[in-house]
């Protein structure tokens, strides 16, 4: 298959990403639309100057069950949702380049790499033997922290990215704040006593949270890097200029994003 060919295939994976991020910045529009025409409805309300028809009557009452806690709650699940889902995808969007690649070079896999018999018995081809190292390979990188993964194409496969440093730390501070997320949401901390089988409850006292400015700088720095991995994977490894398509899909305007909380 031609580099061309190849070249197709791979901008699948950021094109993939880009739909992704486009549906979330989708997603997080009609939120803001929501919110402001909650925003409109509370203050025509609070001028009396609503419609009085029973189909509005209704619609009103529903409006006014809507309590500032609950609202609050919802802002603040929106944002912790999306820096978890940014994170998601720019996690799915490396794994997946770095099975592409591998699988386009396996040459590039470690010669000392021990395949067991066990795991070859029952496969009907190379190709399917082929797959089961490669996924192996894949698996052991998705363990790696982020700025190793993309240490794995420079090294691996000469793709320049010494320029991503700072955001690749930027990021790496963003899947910090998504591990907290996910892994630190019980409501009770649970310590040992001071007689042996004793267990000391306690009561949390506070929980990570994120701000509205966390998650655009998220999406921001996120789209960033994987527009320039998408751009300089493909001229330094396929030798072709990237989908001109793909990079304006990849190209983040945080002005037209909210950078406070609505």
């Amino acid at each position: 298959m031609s580099n061309t060919e190849q070249h197709k295939q791979f901008s699948t994976i950021a094109n993939t990403v880009a739909f992704n991020l486009s549906q979330l910045l989708s997603a997080n529009a009609v939120f803001f639309q929501l919110i402001a025409s909650y925003a409109t409805f509370r203050l025509n309300d609070a001028q009396n100057i609503l419609c009085e028809t029973d189909g509005c009557t209704l619609v009103y009452y529903k409006m006014r069950s809507i309590s500032q806690e609950s609202l609050e709650s919802l802002k603040a699940n929106q944002a912790r949702n999306t820096l978890i889902t940014v994170v998601t995808l720019l996690d799915t969007y490396l794994t997946d380049i770095t099975r592409f690649l591998v699988l386009t070079r396996p040459e590039s896999i470690s010669k000392d790499r021990l395949v067991s018999f066990q795991d070859i018995l029952g496969r009907e081809s190379l190709s399917s033997i082929i797959d089961l190292v490669v996924n192996k390979v894949v698996h052991e990188q998705s363990y790696a922290n982020f700025r190793t993964r993309v240490g794995h194409l420079q090294k691996t496969f000469g793709i320049s990215l010494d320029q991503l440093s700072d955001k690749i730390d930027e990021f790496e501070n963003v899947i910090q704040v998504r591990n907290r997320l996910i892994h630190d949401v019980a409501q009770y901390e649970y310590t040992s006593g001071s007689t042996r089988g004793q267990i000391v409850l306690s009561q949390k006292t506070s929980k990570e949270s994120v701000s509205w400015v966390q998650a655009t700088k998220a999406i921001d720095v996120g789209m960033y890097i994987a527009k320039e991995i998408y751009e300089k994977t493909s001229r330094h490894f396929f030798k072709q200029e990237p989908n001109a398509f793909t990079l304006e899909a990849l190209t983040f305007d945080s002005n037209s994003f909210p950078v406070v909380n609505p």
